[in-house]
C-alpha cells in the first residue's frame, strides 16, 4: 500500500505522516529490544502496553525501560531495515551475477 500512497512521502504534510513515521520506527526499535532481550523483554512489553494513552511517550517509554530521547533507541529500530536493505542488495547481486 504504501507505493501507492504519495502523500506519505510529501514534506508539506509533516504532522500527518508524523504517527506513521514515529510508529514504524518505534515498532522496530522495540522488536530490536525483544531479540536483544529474550524472554525478559515480554515483562516490559506487557508493562509497556498497561500504561499506553495514560502519559506521555517519554515517561509511558522510561517507565518500561526505554529512552526514546536518545538517538540511540532510535537508531536501533533502523537497523532492522538496514539489514534488510543489505540482505536485498546481496540477494540481488547473486541473481544478477556479481
Amino acid at each position: 500500500m504504501w507505493a501507492v500512497k504519495s502523500h506519505y512521502y510529501s514534506t508539506d504534510l509533516d504532522f500527518y505522516n508524523f504517527p506513521y513515521a514515529f510508529g514504524q520506527l518505534f515498532a522496530a526499535a522495540l522488536y530490536e529490544k525483544a531479540l536483544e532481550e529474550g524472554s525478559g523483554f515480554a515483562e516490559k512489553y506487557a508493562e509497556l502496553l498497561s500504561h499506553t494513552g495514560n502519559m506521555s511517550c517519554e515517561d509511558l517509554c522510561a517507565r518500561a525501560g526505554f529512552d526514546i530521547t536518545q538517538k540511540s533507541f532510535w537508531e536501533s529500530g533502523i537497523k532492522m531495515y538496514k539489514k534488510e536493505v543489505e540482505l536485498f542488495i546481496k540477494l540481488a547481486d547473486e541473481i544478477s551475477g556479481e
